[in-house]
């Protein structure tokens, strides 16, 4: 079993002057298959958020939850900074504990529990 931190980050699907960011989220999705061999994609929402000049910018993002440990999370950063080089920040968090069990070690975990439950 692995343990590893869960970070969401948020990602908008248009750039700052309307234009589509679809080829970018297709190489960042491509990016953490092959960086860190997964994510999940949720639904789109939308949001806003206000520059120092006061401009307020409405946005369709696309949020993706990765599991990974920190200097993994650091490589998929600068690459999001890197695709959406016109975003002057981008939104993430850190959820908590992620845990990836593989099939083979529930099966002899639970087996180990069961004979535990036979003998006690």
């Amino acid at each position: 079993m692995s343990t590893l931190k869960q970070y969401e980050i948020v990602l908008p699907c248009d750039d700052n002057l309307g234009r589509t960011n679809a080829r970018a989220l297709a190489e960042f999705e491509k990016f953490l298959l092959n960086h860190n061999n997964g994510f999940t994609r949720n639904a789109r929402c939308q949001g806003a958020w206000k520059d120092d000049t006061g401009k307020v910018y409405l946005d369709e993002l696309v949020p993706y939850r990765v599991a990974c440990g920190a200097d993994a999370w650091a490589a998929i950063l600068t690459m999001a900074f890197a695709l959406f080089n016109d975003q002057k920040a981008i939104y993430y968090a850190e959820i908590g504990t992620a845990h990836i069990v593989e099939r083979d070690a529930q099966i002899k975990h639970e087996t180990a529990h069961h004979s535990r439950q036979w003998r006690d």
